[in-house]
């Protein structure tokens, strides 16, 4: 019977249900902030020793942004592809609205964590049609640790999942309309989140062969989405990629990072 009574509170009010999650999902990443900035960084071994807080590089390359001096490598200063552009300039911006504040920087992390909490949900109800299970997912995420960690320090994970779960959500909604429109949105966005975190390069291949597949009793409309996409997709990398080959006369699509961690990882699993 409670749990009946639960289902239907559920489906009765899911807006004011999702309210309490999504303020629950911020709540519970600014108060880790706090814990972590005033109990844990001095014992953390793997710490900035200018910062706690910091961890690749992307804060100082957004402060240089900032100051002037361009996108450089914040130790060496000279310019640097090791790092994808929007997370550095997502936090440029936070910076040049509200001062060079590591504070602000890291709300906004809370914020983006807090934004997937509520695209989550809305993917949950496109593909079971069901309150209470998106309510369910949406939760999930509030609570899930991984994601909670990752909100203490610059890391660009909350970001990027944020991207990369519009993304995903545009895509669902794109094999039911098939405006072009939405189309080029998913393109652009999966290239956004490409260039916060270069593990996505190919995913625009499953995404083209998703709009073939959905679309194949129509074959130009399935090739043409198919080509609206990976056009985005690529369109949106070009400003980054091209920067890249003039500064460094080599090709690199999103990042100079992937081949290092693709080495970190093998000499762990050695």
């Amino acid at each position: 019977m409670r749990f009946k009574r639960l289902g239907l509170l559920l489906e009765q009010k899911p807006t004011r249900v999702l309210g309490s999650i999504l303020v629950l999902c911020f709540l519970i990443r600014v108060s880790y902030q706090v814990f972590y900035i005033k109990y844990y960084q001095f014992h953390d071994p793997y710490r900035n020793p200018r910062d706690a807080t910091l961890v690749d590089g992307g804060n100082l390359i957004a402060e240089n942004l900032i100051q002037g001096r361009g996108y450089r490598d914040p130790q060496a200063l000279y310019p640097t592809a090791r790092r994808g552009p929007v997370y550095p300039l997502s936090l440029a911006l936070i910076y040049w609205v509200c001062g060079i504040n590591n504070k602000a920087g890291l709300i906004f992390q809370s914020i983006y964590d807090t934004l997937t909490c509520l695209i989550i949900y809305h993917i949950a109800l496109t593909l079971f049609r069901s309150q209470p299970t998106a309510l369910l997912a949406s939760l999930m995420w509030a609570m899930y640790p991984p994601g909670i960690l990752y909100v203490a320090k610059f890391y660009s994970e909350p970001l990027f999942t944020m991207l990369l779960s519009l993304f995903i959500l545009l895509i669902l909604k794109s094999m039911t309309n098939s405006r072009p429109l939405y189309f080029t949105l998913t393109g652009g966005l999966l290239g956004l989140a490409t260039l916060c975190r270069p593990v996505t390069q190919l995913f625009f291949i499953p995404a083209a062969f998703c709009c073939l597949v959905c679309f194949r009793p129509h074959t130009q409309k399935a090739l043409s989405r198919s080509a609206i996409l990976t056009l985005a997709f690529f369109l949106t990398l070009a400003p980054w990629s091209i920067r890249n080959y003039m500064v460094f006369d080599r090709f690199i699509p999103a990042s100079t990072l992937l081949g290092y961690n693709l080495f970190i990882e093998t000499v762990h699993v050695l």
